[in-house]
């Protein structure tokens, strides 16, 4: 289900819950879970939807910009319905490879909290789409970095250079 996306992500409103792709919304309860066979981690059953959504207010929005060599696009994962810079959520992180571009990961190992949605981009959007959780923040809470701590964004990324025109830096905020 989506209930609420930030507005740089392009994403819209679904009611009653669904995966969206470029503004269409589909229930994902239709989908025929039998036809997906994922393997399995642990013991406890999946969800009704067998999706992230499954897990208490969790939400997703995302944007795909698939336009030609433009073949890129941000996910995010809300953690709840409300401020997470005022009401932080615990989290923990570790480093498989040690590879990947990111920015608050370190924060959030040493804190132990996230303060934003969790993002996800290509390779050379991390700091605009970092650059979108602060606006969106400070938007939300005027005091940030003023008389209130500084906000951690969290953005990771993939490197899509392979299906996508990385160059051409098509993750960018709304003008």
């Amino acid at each position: 289900r989506l209930t609420h996306a930030p507005h740089w992500a392009g994403v819209s409103r679904a009611k009653g819950g669904g995966v969206l792709h470029q503004g269409a919304w589909r229930h994902a309860a239709t989908m025929d879970k039998q036809a997906h066979e994922f393997p399995r981690i642990g013991v406890l059953p999946s969800g009704p939807l067998d999706t992230i959504c499954d897990v208490g207010d969790v939400t997703v929005g995302h944007c795909t910009l698939a336009d030609g060599p433009l073949q890129t696009g941000v996910t995010v994962v809300r953690p709840h319905g409300g401020d997470p810079y005022l009401d932080k959520v615990p989290a923990a992180a570790t480093i498989l490879n040690g590879f990947g571009k990111s920015t608050g990961l370190v924060q959030v190992q040493e804190l132990g909290v996230l303060e934003t949605p969790i993002a996800l981009t290509n390779t050379f959007g991390v700091g605009t789409v970092a650059n979108a959780q602060i606006r969106q923040a400070v938007a939300a809470n005027p005091g940030i970095g003023r008389g209130m701590a500084t906000v951690n964004p969290l953005v990771f990324e993939c490197n899509d250079g392979y299906l996508n025109d990385i160059q051409a830096l098509a993750v960018h905020g709304r003008t």
